[in-house]
């Protein structure tokens, strides 16, 4: 049976569509606010308040992945239905673990907003402890959002608006950082490293870090290489594998009006493969309702993304997303 990276679901109920009757015009420029959910920092990852029918749950924001996902414990507490993934040769995998079925909330609120219908993956165990699961970035594709952890700020914005007119909140200089949503709903930032073109995907938990596959394509750097030093640090924590961490003296991350001095990106060891985009396309599988996209095999190719930011990152930045221009607007998060 072949085994897949992950799963995201392309078929959300859209989020613009619970909070925007009527679109307004983008002549005046004006943002127009959705809703203001807020999130609540904790030490593993950034936590959003929802509810189910009436009972109050919390999920962790996961900006890395695609997918939402419920616990077992979760759906059995709260009666949720459950389906089998018709996956046929297919194995989805998520968050380290084959996932076999699905579930539909009837209804989930979020900062007052009811969305029906709401899909989520079915997982033995979240990311973050004591959590009910995970909100992930598809849910949101069709909408802007605003993230200033610092503040616990998250609130969504109707994408009709002026290109650039989105940083309200100071008038200081601000970054420019392009990205791109891949088919399966993956945010990947267009950014910099030493000069280096990579793709970065931004995380809500861990530690930053690059592959060492990336390593070798951008830097041409193997684990033979004296600039790499052994990290002391666990592996198989914070969002790293278990295997070979190294340390390596980077000296900027850098977009468009935003540049990071030497940033801390642990790099950690894996067997060379061929990088994604160079595969064929690979199978679909679907759940009724809505389309699931596969993400390529991890055990035949790396990629995807090239470097992980660290959730240490995200805490020093304040950023909006503007959906329809591709763009993600940062400042530092104590701007005014």
């Amino acid at each position: 049976m072949r085994k897949l990276a992950g799963l995201a679901f392309s078929g959300f109920m859209m989020v613009a569509a619970s909070f925007f009757a009527s679109p307004a015009s983008a002549a005046d420029c004006k943002l127009t606010l959705g809703a203001k959910i807020g999130v609540l920092p904790s030490p593993n990852g950034l936590l959003v308040p929802v509810k189910f029918g009436n009972v109050n749950k919390s999920l962790s924001l996961q900006l890395e992945t695609a997918s939402n996902a419920l616990t077992q414990a979760t759906v059995d507490e709260l009666n949720i239905p459950v389906h089998p993934i018709p996956n046929f040769n297919l194995v989805a995998r998520y968050n380290g673990e084959e996932v076999h079925k699905f579930a539909i909330a009837p209804l989930m609120s979020l900062a007052g907003l009811d969305l029906k219908k709401v899909e989520f993956l079915l997982t033995s165990k979240p990311r973050v402890a004591g959590t009910a699961g995970e909100l992930g970035m598809a849910i949101f594709q069709n909408v802007d959002f605003e993230l200033d952890p610092m503040h616990q700020t998250f609130n969504l914005f109707l994408p009709d608006h002026c290109p650039g007119q989105v940083v309200y909140w100071t008038q200081a200089p601000y970054g420019r950082i392009p990205f791109q949503r891949d088919q399966a709903g993956f945010v990947n930032l267009l950014m910099s490293l030493d000069g280096k073109p990579i793709r970065a995907r931004v995380s809500s938990s861990g530690l930053a870090n690059i592959g060492m596959n990336a390593m070798r394509r951008i830097f041409h750097i193997d684990t033979d290489s004296p600039l790499l030093k052994p990290a002391n640090i666990h592996t198989g924590v914070a969002g790293l594998p278990e295997t070979k961490v190294y340390e390596f003296d980077f000296k900027s991350l850098a977009g468009d009006g935003l540049s990071i001095t030497n940033p801390e990106i642990l790099v950690y060891d894996e067997p060379p493969r061929p990088q994604c985009q160079n595969q064929a396309p690979e199978p679909r599988t679907s759940i009724p309702g809505m389309g699931v996209h596969s993400v390529l095999l991890e055990d035949q190719c790396y990629g995807g993304y090239d470097v992980r930011l660290s959730a240490a990152l995200l805490s020093r930045l304040h950023l909006y997303f503007a959906t329809k221009e591709g763009m993600v607007y940062a400042t530092a998060a104590d701007a005014q």
